[in-house]
């Protein structure tokens, strides 16, 4: 009687596992698959924190750098409409201003120029490839001269004397533009032709008075 009762006491058991087994560990170590997921994206973003390469190399830790404002600093994004020339010259004319001439000091401030997918382009270049200014200035010319060459802002047919401009200034940019243009020419009649049609009124009524007559009718040179 005992024997049957037991058996039966087995076979109660046995019913039970059966309906309720007992969770056992797999071959993932127990880990669902959300669970592998979020692990795998976690190591594959822990790899790429580990091969990000940093392209400048840091040739000089202590250097001496200013504060400058934000909002003095010349930006470049790598739109189509923007002239990698210029911003390298409003970049010089900003270190010049802050006595930055060491390479170190102009390629440190040089990266918070790069703004949106130019930043992204530089970023890019790999770990210590820049080892100097001028080949930084020679990739950046290289990867954005010709893909920004059709620059409508600054044709000098378009340009004009802004408010806040002086004439020397709109001299100077005048004339920077122009020895970039398709009309760079020796032929100065038009390039002073193309110069006043651009300045200011109020600024061709000085000059006038200053030259003791129409400045239409004075040569280049002596404006």
């Amino acid at each position: 009687m005992g024997k049957i009762e037991r058996e039966s006491a087995e076979g109660t058991e046995r019913l039970e596992e059966t309906q309720n087994p007992v969770s056992q560990p797999s071959i993932t170590g127990g880990k669902i698959p959300s669970e592998m997921e979020e692990e795998e994206g976690n190591k594959n973003a822990s790899a790429e924190t580990e091969t990000f390469g940093f392209p400048i190399l840091d040739i000089s830790r202590n250097i001496n750098m200013k504060n400058i404002p934000l909002s003095s600093l010349p930006t470049f994004t790598g739109m189509s409409t923007e002239d990698p020339d210029l911003f390298l010259f409003e970049f010089d004319i900003l270190c010049r201003s802050y006595n930055y001439s060491d390479d170190a000091q102009k390629l440190k401030i040089f990266l918070a120029t790069m703004k949106d997918s130019a930043l992204r382009w530089f970023m890019s270049l790999g770990e210590n490839t820049i080892l100097s200014w001028d080949q930084m200035k020679d990739t950046f010319l290289r990867k954005y001269q010709d893909y920004c060459k059709d620059n409508v802002k600054n044709d000098i047919f378009k340009m004009h004397q802004t408010e806040d401009e002086s004439p020397e200034d709109y001299l100077e940019r005048f004339l920077y533009n122009y020895q970039k243009s398709k009309l760079f020419t020796s032929d100065l009649v038009v390039v002073r032709t193309v110069f006043l049609k651009g300045l200011r009124d109020d600024c061709i009524e000085v000059l006038n008075l200053l030259s003791l007559g129409d400045v239409h009718q004075k040569p280049f040179q002596k404006l």
